[in-house]
């Protein structure tokens, strides 16, 4: 239902089903949505804010692991851009 209520827009629809569609109506008045890292980062609550990153953490790490696409995606960006070594 609140995937529908925001237009497909899943990073609402999670938030929402966590703090509740109240308060993401109310952050909607002042938060831009525009860019999703930075509405996840200004988020009041900080339950919300890290249920909110876990849930697209392991989504994009489903699609790394099981899709076929985004996993070549992320070998060749990997190639182009070898991590920094750990301190």
């Amino acid at each position: 239902h609140t995937h529908q209520q925001y237009g497909n827009n899943s990073l609402l629809a999670i938030a929402s089903y966590n703090a509740g569609p109240g308060n993401v109506a109310k952050w909607l008045q002042t938060i831009p949505t525009k860019d999703p890292d930075e509405f996840v980062e200004v988020i009041p609550f900080d339950e919300t804010k890290n249920y909110v990153r876990q849930v697209f953490g392991n989504y994009w790490n489903y699609l790394r692991l099981y899709n076929p696409e985004i996993s070549r995606l992320v070998r060749q960006y990997s190639a182009k851009h070898p991590q920094l070594p750990q301190q």
